[in-house]
């Protein structure tokens, strides 16, 4: 019979890992996107346009990233529910 071994602390870490990842991905977009903001009052013309757009293209890829992380976090804390589950039952069923 096969066995698998998995450590939950391990899995905590790592959700806790994820969730300061999201969190610090989220602080340096807000920043980029507040400088932006403020560069915006003052620059005007076709580099200032050509500037914005390449920063929304950015913001809207780094969204895309932190909603990636966001469903691996989910997913990881899925797995990590599940396999404490799994092993309660294991211990419920043969002591």
């Amino acid at each position: 019979m096969p066995t698998y071994q998995y450590d939950l602390n391990q899995l905590d870490e790592f959700v806790e890992l994820i969730d300061r990842s999201i969190e610090e991905l989220s602080a340096h977009r807000d920043g980029a996107k507040a400088t932006v903001a403020s560069i915006g009052e003052h620059y005007s013309g076709t580099a200032a346009t050509a500037f914005t757009q390449s920063h929304d293209r950015w913001q809207a890829s780094l969204q895309q990233h932190l909603d990636t992380l966001q469903a691996h976090r989910v997913f990881v804390a899925d797995a990590r529910a599940n396999y404490a589950e799994a092993q309660r039952k294991n211990v419920e069923m043969l002591g």
